[in-house]
């Protein structure tokens, strides 16, 4: 990642030498983000898309959270969900650095994960979360239709993605869950608490996804490959977000409607300067990153400065309508030099994608699909004996 320097802060000229590393990604990156309540469930009256940190969300966004996995009558009873802080133990803790220790959703009835039992429409998940996804989809292709005199309607590729991780709660609702005696009660008093989908997952995932829902699903090839970044982008516009916790399951789930753009306009000065940058960085496994400059600076053009280095080593998986991502991710960040490895998983569901970018929305069709997927991740992804608290 770079960023610009002001002009008593620039350096002289650095000659740079050595093995160099190839560009992947050239787009360029602001900081731009909602640091405003994650709780919000939508942002109908901007005048333009909400900035402030690292995620960008457009006019009109919509941010939901909601329960799923309450699938028999028993189940809906006083006290049955309960918001937990995380244990000392904890991956999250072990690897993040948080002020206030976050809390997640537990149930502490009895599980019944198998769709096929659910006695009534109502009690489907997967229904519930396909009718919930359709409803936003449709307001969202309206919208867009009124409204493609916005850039950000105009630019980039849309994309519909689910992963896979754990809800964080931080903060404490207004009202103690424990005395709600339904999920949408819950969910109305989670809903304007502060939150963040982490999507870290451990090890045991990642294995139970390669060695048994890979073969079972049967897609159809595989590409491992290998990425360094000195990663210059504009962030993903964010339309859609689902958080939904899936409480008689081993993750939360997060579907996500985002449009990836790409910086236009660089001047022919700017644009060498970052290729300079990009070319100049060194491969060296033996540092943090995996990527040094020559003499230590990470200056170019007396205009842009290396914040964070990445690597990464993703697995690709696909068959007709959906693309899998496994990634091994390893980041540092030069500014408060912290280190940040994680496993993540997500799907693409290039199908559902395909039709929403369409002028002409078919509802069947996407609904169809959003079923489909939705029961796939339902039986295979959700459920893999593996623990977060």
């Amino acid at each position: 990642m770079a960023m610009y320097v002001p002009p008593h802060k620039r350096n002289l000229k650095v000659a740079v030498e050595g093995e160099t590393a190839t560009p992947y990604s050239h787009t360029a990156q602001t900081v731009q983000n909602c640091s405003s309540s994650f709780g919000s469930l939508e942002r109908k009256n901007e005048t333009k898309a909400v900035k402030g940190g690292r995620f960008r969300f457009a006019i009109h966004s919509i941010f939901r959270f909601c329960l799923a996995g309450s699938t028999s009558d028993d189940h809906d009873h006083h006290g049955s969900i309960q918001l937990q802080p995380l244990s000392e133990d904890s991956i999250f803790l072990r690897t993040k650095h948080f002020t206030e220790k976050p809390c997640i959703l537990v149930c502490t009835c009895s599980k019944t994960k198998d769709v096929n039992k659910m006695m009534s429409r109502e009690k489907n998940p997967i229904v519930t979360m396909s009718d919930m996804i359709l409803s936003d989809l449709k307001r969202f292709q309206y919208v867009r239709d009124q409204e493609m005199a916005f850039d950000e309607y105009k630019n980039g590729k849309l994309s519909f993605v689910a992963r896979f991780g754990t809800i964080l709660f931080h903060g404490k609702p207004s009202i103690d869950i424990d005395t709600m005696s339904s999920n949408s009660d819950v969910e109305a008093i989670l809903n304007p608490v502060k939150r963040t989908f982490n999507t870290m997952i451990p090890s045991s995932f990642m294995e139970s996804i390669i060695g048994s829902v890979v073969p079972e699903i049967g897609f159809d090839s595989e590409v491992e490959k290998e990425y360094y970044y000195v990663k210059i982008e504009l962030n993903q516009l964010r339309h859609l977000v689902w958080d939904i916790a899936c409480l008689e399951n081993d993750v939360d789930l997060r579907f996500m409607l985002a449009t990836r753009r790409i910086l236009a306009g660089l001047t022919d000065s700017e644009k060498l300067d970052i290729t300079n940058l990009i070319k100049s960085a060194v491969i060296d496994r033996t540092v943090l990153g995996n990527l040094r400059w020559p003499l230590g600076i990470k200056y170019c053009g007396g205009r842009y400065s290396v914040i964070a280095t990445a690597y990464t080593k993703c697995k690709y998986f696909k068959n007709s309508l959906t693309s899998m991502k496994l990634s091994d991710y390893d980041r540092y960040d030069y500014w408060t030099l912290k280190r940040d490895v994680t496993k993540q998983v997500s799907l693409k569901m290039t199908g559902i994608a395909e039709h929403i970018r369409g002028k002409n929305f078919e509802p069947g069709p996407v609904t169809e699909m959003l079923q489909e997927h939705l029961k796939l991740i339902w039986d295979h992804f959700l459920s893999c004996a593996c623990s977060f608290s």
